[in-house]
């Protein structure tokens, strides 16, 4: 909890650079690449694109990990402490579905895609 206060890797205790702006394609700190000349001036409403892959963006999205190997390392501990499935129930249907612990770090989920995933098959129903 230290580190992640700190804005320090919480795996390798190193000082994580601050991004306010990442790509929602990549998940890496981009900058906007279509940005209109009148947003210097004043504010305006656009669809903004990262510079990347131009797809759209996040704001100040928390990173936990300095470098890819340390999202590995976050990622395969995780994995071992909580196994590489989480039982996630869709509130609508009270299905029960399997998500990989990684889509979840990575990604989050979210209630329109749990449709995507395949039904936790352990006998058990939740309702």
């Amino acid at each position: 909890m230290e580190n992640y206060l700190a804005k320090n890797c919480i795996i390798c205790h190193n000082q994580i650079a601050p991004s306010s702006v990442i790509c929602a394609i990549c998940r890496q700190p981009c900058s906007i690449g279509n940005m209109p000349e009148e947003v210097r001036q004043k504010p305006v409403i656009f669809d903004a694109k990262s510079n990347c892959c131009d797809g759209d963006i996040d704001f100040a999205t928390i990173k936990n990990t300095c470098s890819d190997e340390c999202h590995e390392a976050l990622v395969k501990k995780m994995e071992h402490d909580f196994g590489k499935f989480k039982r996630v129930v869709d509130a609508e249907s009270g299905l029960v579905h399997k998500i990989p612990v990684r889509t979840i770090i990575e990604n989050g989920i979210k209630q329109t895609n749990l449709k995507n995933f395949p039904l936790w098959d352990d006998g058990i129903e939740i309702k």
